[in-house]
């Protein structure tokens, strides 16, 4: 149920917010003839190669068999993370990209040297998670619009503003 006049924001549930969240009034900005794992090619602008990254397993392709749930399972810190996702399609699967691969990226550059407490028995998600949303909200940045998502300047103020 969205709004009407007349309508209190307390009658909104949590389906409501989970579509809103969704920013599917961006899809028709997002590039569908770029496949989502070309996207990941954004990260060789620091140096970092997400496809062929040790320790780093992408499973992002479309199935029907997998759950549409977006997650990062470190499995073994830093040699084992996996990223699993299901693109239903529009722009909530590249902010879901961005989103998990902080998760994944946080868990695969964590140093070998650190003690098993350090490392794998982390008693708060603050950090990976600090990850996540950072380059989540790179996806709505106006540089990564114009030069990843080759939006004008017209498409990246309405996105923007």
């Amino acid at each position: 149920s969205f709004l009407t006049p007349g309508e209190d924001v307390f009658e909104l549930n949590r389906f409501d917010a989970i579509y809103l969240l969704g920013l599917g009034e961006l899809d028709r900005f997002f590039p569908e003839k770029i496949p989502l794992v070309d996207h990941l090619d954004f990260f060789s602008n620091w140096g970092i190669g997400v496809k062929k990254l040790a320790g780093l397993h992408l499973d992002i392709d479309y199935s029907p068999q997998k759950s549409s749930q977006a997650m990062s399972f470190a499995l073994r810190i830093p040699q084992n993370i996996h990223l699993v996702m299901n693109p239903q399609g529009g722009w909530v699967d590249l902010e879901t990209l961005f989103h998990e691969m902080g998760h994944a990226l946080s868990h695969t550059f964590t140093s070998r040297e650190l003690s098993p407490s350090e490392k794998d028995f982390f008693t708060s998600n603050a950090l990976s998670e600090t990850y996540a949303f950072l380059l989540q909200n790179i996806t709505l940045s106006p540089p990564f619009l114009e030069r990843q998502l080759k939006l004008s300047p017209r498409e990246i103020e309405a996105i923007t503003f």
